[in-house]
């Protein structure tokens, strides 16, 4: 069996590129999920604060509520 030292270079350089682009698109891809992932993260802490207020405000309304009947 005869090998083109020229042929085999050029594949050589063609599968060194694909490589490289793969892990280039594979970087690109963890960047994007970890950016995805710090978004929903800070979207369900602002969910929870906000659901926090909400109770605070029914307690403190409940609260003020109770005052005033007791007050009567």
């Amino acid at each position: 069996m005869k090998f083109d030292l020229e042929q085999a270079g050029v594949e050589a350089r063609q599968c060194s590129d694909l490589l490289s682009q793969a892990q280039y698109h594979v970087a690109n891809a963890r960047k994007i999920d970890e950016q995805e992932r710090e978004q929903r993260r800070r979207q369900e802490e602002e969910r929870e604060a906000l659901r926090q207020k909400h109770l605070q405000e029914q307690v403190n309304t409940h609260t003020h509520a109770r005052e005033e009947l007791l007050m009567d």
